[in-house]
């Protein structure tokens, strides 16, 4: 699995400090998403990290 692209990142970071989108938003999203545990396990971390750092 590819790690994401370093502007990519940065942009859902900005989105999530300045309040464009909704942790439980993406979330639900994260979840209606199919993915093996790997790739899940590391969105939900970066989902998470985006918004403790706000």
């Amino acid at each position: 699995m590819r790690p994401g692209r370093e502007k990519d990142l940065a942009y859902a970071h900005s989105l999530a400090k300045h309040g464009m989108t909704l942790r439980d938003t993406l979330l639900e999203r994260l979840a209606e998403t199919s993915l093996d545990a790997v790739a899940r396990d590391l969105a939900d971390a970066r989902i998470d990290a985006d918004f403790i750092a706000t």
